[in-house]
């Protein structure tokens, strides 16, 4: 009878321990889970915290992708600007970057070419039609060397022409002479072309270059006649408004600065001699 109850207790003991074991198991498993539950929440912050982080490094990448972008337009438009420099010459009158040297450029922004005019017949024909063309001048020593241009090449002149490059309108024009009236005083106004002329190029009145602007003879043409021994002339950006046309005009005869004016409809082919825009990046 003793073996019975000694029988049962064990099998109650093995009954606690299993019992212990197993709650032992729940609490630990519990206690896991708790950290568990820790752990994703702390993974789940951590990934917002990546999540965040690439989203601000997209941020960063755009705002370093356009200021590269500023800074490739900045340095494409200063080797431009030393290129045209260097090609052109420059002088500043009163914070205007005049070009040396007269503009021999003909590429349109896509690459075509304008059309070169070689006789007469194609200068007519290109004026009728519309068409911007040039003409070149053949290189002389002394000598005005660039193209000749018609008015259609003016007037499309931002399609075609170098983006660090425009033509003088009437209001640099205006700025240029009271920069060679302030500066010039004890010359008289009719002389004011002798600062611009060159020294060495006009046999008959010669200038004095003080401006270092360098203006050379090199004739113009009008009509089916191209004057190579008269004057000079160079566009005035034309007002799209107005009926006439303008260019700035030097002669042998004198050191007078003329504007040159003339009506719309008729052909006339002048010098472009640019200025350099303000400051500005390349789009």
């Amino acid at each position: 009878m003793n073996e019975l109850p000694r029988s049962l207790n064990k099998l109650l003991l093995l009954l606690w321990l299993v019992c212990y074991t197993h709650a032992q198991f729940s609490a630990q498993a519990l206690v896991r889970g708790k950290h568990y539950r820790k752990s994703l929440s702390r993974l789940e912050l951590c990934n917002d915290s990546l999540m965040s982080a690439l989203k601000q490094q997209k941020k960063m990448q755009a705002t370093m992708d356009s200021l590269s972008e500023v800074n490739r337009g900045l340095i494409s438009r200063l080797d431009q600007s030393d290129k045209f420099i260097q090609e052109y010459g420059c002088v500043d009158l009163s914070g205007t970057h005049w070009m040396v040297r007269s503009l021999r450029d003909s590429m349109y922004l896509d690459g075509t070419r304008m059309k070169e005019a070689k006789n007469t017949r194609e200068w007519t024909e290109f004026y009728q039609t519309g068409e911007p063309c040039y003409v070149r001048i053949p290189k002389e020593s002394n000598s005005e060397f660039g193209f000749l241009y018609n008015v259609h090449a003016v007037n499309s002149f931002y399609q075609w022409a170098p983006d660090l490059l425009e033509i003088p309108n009437s209001e640099h024009i205006s700025a240029l002479f009271n920069y060679l009236d302030m500066f010039f005083t004890d010359m008289e106004l009719n002389e004011r072309g002798a600062l611009l002329k060159s020294a060495d190029s006009w046999p008959i009145t010669p200038g004095i270059n003080s401006t270092g602007l360098s203006i050379m003879k090199g004739g113009f043409i009008s009509g089916e006649s191209f004057f190579m021994d008269v004057k000079t002339n160079f566009w005035i950006l034309p007002d799209n408004k107005a009926e006439k046309v303008e260019a700035l005009s030097f002669s042998d005869y004198n050191n007078q600065i003329g504007i040159f004016s003339r009506n719309r409809t008729d052909n006339y082919g002048f010098f472009i001699r640019c200025i350099l825009k303000p400051k500005k990046y390349v789009k």
